[in-house]
């Protein structure tokens, strides 16, 4: 029986987008479980994104779609001049977060 396996990654808008997704066969009635993948600058995350579903038992019909969703990390970046600051220079925040890829 066939089902679908689904990997999103999280847009810089927090949105999600499909990056792999693949058809699969197996028994009808068993339990299947998809690996989590490494992406550079995002992380699995089991409870994220709309229906997740890592594990699942494949539905004689095949409607049995797992989906996997991975989170942008976050990075704090600190801010500062060096030396002596130029006259009239704005003011920098002493620290900012960004998620991979902004």
């Amino acid at each position: 029986t066939k089902y679908r396996v689904e990997h999103y990654k999280e847009n810089v808008d927090g949105t999600f987008t499909l990056a792999e997704g693949r058809d699969e066969t197996g028994t009808t009635g068993t339990t299947v479980t998809e690996e989590a993948k490494e992406y550079e600058g995002f992380s699995y995350d089991p409870e994220a994104g709309e229906s997740p579903l890592k594990s699942g038992t494949i539905a004689g019909d095949g409607s049995l779609t797992l989906r996997l969703y991975y989170m942008r990390n976050s990075y704090k970046v600190t801010y500062g001049y060096i030396g002596t600051i130029p006259a009239g220079a704005s003011e920098l925040p002493e620290e900012a977060t960004y998620k991979y890829g902004a």
